[in-house]
């Protein structure tokens, strides 16, 4: 494991990242050419370079990204 990726390791995104990965290559949509701690720890930077923690702040932005699909969809339904 790199000392790079460490701060990462026991995070949730970690864990969000390691399943979804881990699912792509168990149903065939992704072959591993890199050991699976630098893949998700490459990802796990890259989001929280962009704002996106490891603290809570992936679901509650999934959670208002899911509010604001569902406040769209009312008002196409009803326009």
């Amino acid at each position: 494991m790199s000392r790079k990726y460490q701060q990462y390791k026991n995070s949730e995104t970690w864990r969000v990242l390691n399943r979804a990965i881990s699912a792509l290559v168990k149903n065939g949509d992704l072959e591993e050419k890199t050991a699976r701690e630098y893949i998700v720890g490459y990802l796990s930077q890259k989001l929280a370079d962009q704002g996106i923690q490891s603290n809570g702040e992936l679901k509650k932005s999934h959670k208002l990204d899911h509010a604001s699909e569902s406040n769209e969809r009312r008002i196409k339904v009803a326009g």
